[in-house]
């Protein structure tokens, strides 16, 4: 029997960019920014207690998780986080760029219920976790 030859398979040319396969879609990742003032050298910014309090209320909702010592991948994190959490009412997760992750669940007392059967740990490595409120 003699050998055959394969033919090369032809490329076919992608229609999308890179650009647009990873291209945000989602308006609700979108945020804006307030413009303040230039101020004086040396002045100090004073956060009031109003402005803490703005829109606190919908993050009641939310658990703050943080890994000490190791950045572990979000993508992990939600794998985890939603496998474990989805009955407990877990509804989003977030990450943040100083490598915190806020957890989002439909009610407070959902949060509570993970946070009594704490310690947890997600892929071996310990994560600390605390109910969200407004001076994190």
């Amino acid at each position: 029997m003699l050998p055959t030859k394969h033919k090369p398979i032809p490329k076919v040319a992608d229609s999308t960019s890179w650009a647009d396969r990873v291209r945000i879609s989602d308006s609700s990742t979108h945020f804006t920014l307030e413009n303040l003032p230039r101020q004086l050298v040396g002045h100090r910014l004073k956060v009031s207690e109003a402005m803490l309090m703005e829109n606190s209320d919908q993050w009641t909702r939310c658990m703050v998780g943080f890994f000490p010592g190791y950045k572990m991948p979000y993508h992990v994190v939600n794998k985890i986080a939603s496998r474990v959490w989805k009955q407990c009412g877990l509804e989003h997760i977030t990450s943040t760029a100083n490598d915190f992750m806020i957890f989002r669940f439909n009610t407070e007392e959902n949060i509570h219920a993970v946070l009594e059967k704490r310690p947890w740990m997600f892929g071996g490595k310990n994560i600390i976790l605390q109910q969200w409120h407004p001076r994190f």
